[in-house]
């Protein structure tokens, strides 16, 4: 009985009733709310106020709250930092970069002015308003990510910015803090400079080859790259730390360290995604609000004054940082508002700024009190607005699609070899359209004898790993068995039957005596079918790849299909967030600038001009075993096709046998008529023109 009551005397010690209550909370909070019309995020903040020491005092805010809420605002930096699109967020840092100074500089000089000016603290005190004032973290990025708009332009402009503004926020709070201990010294500037410099340089330099080596040797295990990135997010933060910052700041880096290692579109982050949304980041909400103590505010009316004051600082400097920002680069009212929202709440940066003023006893407890407040009431404000524009700049998006939609992606991809299946599916996330609903189809062909039965069911195991493979990345997936005479057949009936527009097949490097006299299994399939096939050779992760090197045969542009492939580079560019390199020649160049430019596509390009024989030549020269290399081949008859390309795989392969490697058959009209040989005569494909060809050639003449 004495344990019993133990265990449930307020607050809370014991572990199992705490994270019970947090778990019910977490299930309970956002759905009551949202029937109030009030932001899940809200709900989790006032839930923690309510249960909190100061509140009904059913948790203490003790070392367990603290060390899930320290994971969780570690995990908001980190996703932020991994959700990037990089290519489209190095476009706009110059964007970022006044951003993040504007959000830095206003509220600074504001909170100084403020602080020292009208409301008589000290000096001290004045700056350490002014940098509490000027912090913000991305509390409300949660609401971005679920509407989809975390890599809208203005939403990486607004994360760009926040970086930048807290982390001049901790270097001057460095500063200040060695003013109020006595350290100003050379000494003291050249170990906070070296530090920072020295941390930096180890993230970007170390983390991306460690991440690399690792994703190549370890693929296979889920739950060993877990932890490995989550140790890697940590090792980052504590550093941090050390070099004179806030671990924030280091989560933040590792994550940009590990964008390119880690797709959008992948099972591995799904899991990050899922237990941070789940667990970790609801818990730091929930412990923002158990700081909050209202009793105070009802006793010193002074400090209501106070709370009153900063907060309309707070929230009217960052509103107008986003709205000279807004001017500057001619965006609209709503994007302004996304801005505005998500870099108003404070939360981490902001306590940190005012503990070491405290501690320091350059302010009082009241001060705190106060910041606490304002923490709240700007978090509160944050999540409102973020919610509110979010939604409709999720909106606009959706008016915003191509002019030209493609087709739905209907991918199909016969597996048998259970070494490269995760290889193939992979590949076909990487191509797929994220708006697709179409589930991609993983097919197994059993040839149709006395064993098929039992082949079936062998079988049947590798479909339903790859079924858990694409659900794991939130794929819709679809797993087919067809019994025929041959797999040939098997994979053109299936293609048919499903209206499949895009196949996918590994890379058989051997030619047994059957394939010599009838024909290997590709050479059938493309015989018998017009949709695009690629043919992919894997020996590493895709995620490992860091460009796309893309041999273009002569008369390219003139394939039906030549649209088509030409966008699923740029998706493929896109997922691994890739530089492009086409070569080719100039007439084929110039199709594919037309294309990219009408695409407005973000990825790096780089174009090559060379005849086919000397293709290889930019790939030696510039691509190493980390890169991608595709050759866009043809079928046998059609206005493309080229002796050279059957045996240029097998070119590819030899000069490159380290490199992954891909040939992409174009699609072909279904309805024309045929060549002699049976196969389809294509057209020319209609693509918008744009202006600026001359530039474009200037990029193909200044890279050859």
């Amino acid at each position: 009985m004495m344990l019993l009551s133990a265990t449930f005397e307020l607050p809370l010690h014991h572990p199992v009733p705490i994270f019970g209550l947090v778990l019910l909370i977490l299930l309970l909070a956002p759905m009551a709310f949202s029937r109030l019309k009030i932001p899940g995020i809200i709900g989790l903040i006032i839930s923690g106020l309510l249960i909190g020491p100061h509140g009904f005092n059913i948790l203490e805010r003790g070392e367990s709250v603290e060390l899930f809420s320290t994971i969780g605002i570690l995990y908001i930096m980190f996703l932020a930092g991994l959700e990037l699109e990089m290519n489209e967020f190095l476009k706009n840092r110059v964007r970022s970069l006044v951003f993040g100074g504007l959000s830095f500089l206003i509220p600074f000089g504001s909170g100084i002015l403020i602080g020292h000016g009208f409301l008589g603290f000290s000096l001290e005190a004045g700056f350490i308003t002014g940098l509490m004032l000027a912090s913000h973290t991305l509390v409300a990025y949660p609401i971005a990510s679920r509407l989809g708009i975390q890599k809208n332009r203005v939403v990486m402009i607004t994360v760009g910015g926040t970086i930048l503004a807290d982390s001049l926020v901790l270097v001057f709070l460095a500063v200040v803090e060695g003013f109020l201990s006595g350290e100003m010294s050379a000494v003291f500037w050249l170990r906070l400079i070296g530090s920072i410099a020295g941390f930096i340089a180890f993230v970007f330099l170390t983390y991306p080859r460690i991440g690399r080596w690792f994703f190549k040797n370890v693929e296979n295990d889920q739950n060993t790259q877990f932890v490995f990135v989550l140790t890697m997010v940590f090792l980052a933060a504590f550093l941090a730390e050390v070099a004179g910052m806030e671990a924030i700041i280091g989560a933040f880096m590792s994550g940009l360290a590990l964008n390119r290692l880690i797709p959008a579109q992948s099972a591995l982050m799904s899991r990050l995604e899922f237990v941070g949304n789940s667990i970790f980041i609801p818990f730091f909400l929930i412990s923002v609000g158990m700081m909050v103590d209202l009793r105070i505010f009802i006793e010193n009316w002074t400090l209501v004054l106070i709370v009153g004051i900063l907060t309309l600082a707070a929230v009217a400097t960052k509103w107008l940082a986003a709205w000279i920002t807004q001017l500057s680069f001619h965006f609209n009212s709503v994007q302004r508002n996304v801005m505005f929202g998500l870099s108003t709440a404070r939360a981490a940066a902001t306590i940190a700024v005012v503990l070491v003023g405290f501690e320091a006893g350059a302010v009082d407890a009241e001060l705190v009190n106060a910041t606490v407040a304002v923490i709240l009431l700007t978090s509160l404000v944050g999540s409102v607005v973020t919610e509110n524009a979010g939604r409709k700049l999720a909106a606009m998006e959706k008016r915003y699609e191509p002019e030209h939609p493609l087709d739905e992606d209907r991918i199909l991809i016969p597996v048998a070899n259970p070494a490269t299946a995760g290889y193939l599916l992979d590949f076909a996330v990487a191509i797929r359209q994220p708006s697709s609903s179409y589930p991609i189809m993983a097919l197994s062909v059993v040839k149709d004898d006395d064993t098929a039965r039992k082949e079936s069911r062998a079988q049947r195991h590798l479909l339903d790993e790859a079924m858990t493979h694409l659900r794991a990345m939130d794929v819709p997936a679809q797993a087919l068995t067809r019994i025929d005479m041959n797999v040939s057949s098997g994979i053109v009936r299936a293609m048919k039957e499903r209206a499949a527009n895009e196949l996918i097949i590994g890379w058989n490097e051997r030619m047994s005596t059957r394939d010599f006299f009838f024909g290997s299994t590709l050479h059938q399939v493309l015989h018998q079918s017009f949709q695009m096939v690629y043919v992919l050779r894997q020996i590493q992760p895709l995620n490992t790849n860091e460009d796309l090197f893309i041999i273009l045969n002569e008369n390219a542009r003139f394939e039906y299909g030549f649209v088509l492939w030409v966008d699923k580079m740029a998706a493929i560019a896109r997922h691994l967030t890739a530089t492009l390199h086409f070569i080719g020649d100039r007439e084929g160049l110039e199709a594919v600038g037309n294309r990219l430019e009408a695409l407005r596509n973000p990825a790096p390009v780089h174009f090559y001009d060379s005849i086919l024989d000397k293709a290889t030549e930019p790939v030696h020269r510039h691509a190493d075993t980390n890169d991608l290399i595709i050759l866009i081949s043809a079928r046998e008859g059609t206005l493309s096709y080229d002796d050279a390309l059957d045996a240029y795989p097998k070119k590819l392969q030899q000069e490159f046998p380290d490199n992954n490697l891909l040939t992409i058959f174009p699609q072909q009209q279904h309805d024309q008529s045929r060549s002699d040989h049976g196969y389809p005569i294509t057209s020319p494909p209609h693509f918008p023109k744009v202006n600026g060809l001359n530039k474009i050639w200037e990029r193909i003449t200044k890279n050859t």
